[in-house]
C-alpha cells in the first residue's frame, strides 16, 4: 500500500496532472466511463442496495453526469488567476490569486450512495489538478469492485488509484500522509479520520450523519407535508444522511399524519410493498439487526414486517413508530 501511494505521489510530482488540458481529458474519460458502462454501474448498485434501474440512475448516475457537464464547461475559467486587491505593501506589485492543486487526495466513499459519493469528490479532485487515492466502502462491495475494475481502464493509472478493503486497509491508509482527506460517513469514524489527519496537519472535508427532525404545524398543508416526508424517508430505504428521522407535531395532528403517511406509502409502493421494485433493502445483516433492536418496545403504527434473508424491513428502515413527549 505504501509503495502504491508513493507511486501516485511521484506521478503528481511529475506535474502531469496540472495542465488544464490534461484535467479536461481525464474528466471527459470519466464521462465516457459513466456513459459507456452505465449498465454495469447500475447493476452493481442494484446488487448492493436492491435499487431499481430508475432509482439507481436518478439517485446516483444523473448527478454525476450533471456535475461533469458543469465542470467541463467552467473549469478553464475557474483555474484562471484572479486579480487580488492591493494594499500599501503590494501597490507596486502584480497581485493575483492563482488556484493550485493540493497534491495527493484521499477519498473514503460511503456505502449508502456508493457511486455518487465516491465519484463526485473525485471529479472535484481531478478538476483541481490533484492525484487521488480512492477507497470505496467495503459494505457496498459490488460497487467497490466495479469501481476498481473500471476506473483504471479510463483514467491515468499512476495518478488515480483504487484501494479496496475493510477496516484494516482503511486504518493503514490513514497512517499515510495525504494533502487532503474527504470522508462521508458516521461521526465515530469521522473522529478517527480527523485524528489521523491531524498528525500530518492534513485538512479534511467530513460529511457526517445527524438527526433530521420534521415539524408539522397546525397551519401546514398536511397532504403536501406528509407526501414530502414519506418521499424523503423511504427513498433508499431510509439510508440517507438527511432523511427525516422523526416528526414533531401537535397531538391533535398525530392520527391524521399517520393515516396520510400510510396512504402515501401505499401509493408509492403498492399494497404488497415487499414486492415493489422501487423498495430498496438494508445494506447488510449487521445494520438490519441494529434497526430491529431500535424497534424493540416501540409502538408500531404501520409496517414492521421483517425478512432477515432479504434484509427487508416493512415500510422503511424505521417503520412508523409512535411516541409522545411532555411539553
Amino acid at each position: 500500500m505504501e509503495s502504491q501511494i508513493q507511486r501516485v505521489r511521484d506521478a503528481f510530482a511529475s506535474g502531469r496532472s496540472r495542465p488544464v488540458r490534461f484535467r479536461l481529458q481525464q474528466l471527459k474519460a470519466l464521462q465516457r466511463m459513466v456513459q459507456e458502462r452505465e449498465k454495469d454501474i447500475l447493476e452493481a448498485i442494484a446488487a448492493d442496495l436492491c435499487k431499481s434501474e430508475l432509482n439507481a440512475y436518478s439517485h446516483e448516475v444523473i448527478t454525476i453526469l450533471g456535475e461533469l457537464d458543469l465542470v467541463l464547461e467552467n473549469l478553464p475559467e475557474w483555474v484562471t488567476a484572479k486579480p487580488a486587491q492591493k494594499n500599501l505593501l503590494t501597490m507596486l506589485d502584480e497581485a493575483y490569486v492563482q488556484p493550485e492543486p493540493l497534491g495527493v487526495v484521499l477519498i473514503i466513499g460511503a456505502w449508502n450512495y456508493p457511486f455518487v459519493l465516491t465519484i463526485q469528490p473525485l471529479i472535484g479532485a481531478i478538476a483541481a489538478g490533484n492525484a487521488v487515492i480512492i477507497k470505496p466502502s467495503e459494505l457496498s462491495e459490488k460497487t467497490a469492485k466495479i469501481l476498481a475494475e473500471l476506473l483504471p481502464q479510463y483514467l491515468d493509472q499512476d495518478l488515480y488509484a483504487v484501494i479496496n478493503g475493510g477496516v484494516k486497509e482503511t486504518t493503514e491508509l490513514l497512517k499515510q500522509r495525504f494533502d487532503h482527506i474527504l470522508y462521508t460517513g458516521n461521526t465515530a469514524v469521522g473522529k478517527i479520520v480527523m485524528e489521523a489527519a491531524a498528525k500530518h496537519l492534513t485538512p479534511v472535508t467530513l460529511e457526517l450523519g445527524g438527526k433530521s427532525p420534521c415539524y408539522i404545524d397546525t397551519d401546514c398543508d398536511l397532504d403536501i407535508a406528509c407526501r414530502r416526508i414519506t418521499w424523503g424517508k423511504y427513498m433508499n430505504c431510509g439510508q440517507t444522511c438527511i432523511a427525516p428521522d422523526y416528526v414533531l407535531c401537535e397531538p391533535s395532528l398525530q392520527n391524521q399524519i399517520v393515516q396520510k403517511i400510510k396512504e402515501t406509502v401505499k401509493e408509492f409502493y403498492g399494497e404488497n410493498i415487499k414486492e415493489s421494485p422501487d423498495y430498496e433493502r438494508i445494506i447488510n445483516l449487521r445494520h438490519f439487526k441494529r434497526i430491529l433492536n431500535l424497534l424493540e418496545g416501540q409502538k408500531i403504527a404501520f409496517g414492521g414486517e421483517t425478512d432477515e434473508a432479504t434484509r427487508y424491513i416493512g415500510n422503511g428502515n424505521s417503520p412508523l413508530a409512535l411516541g409522545t413527549r411532555a411539553a
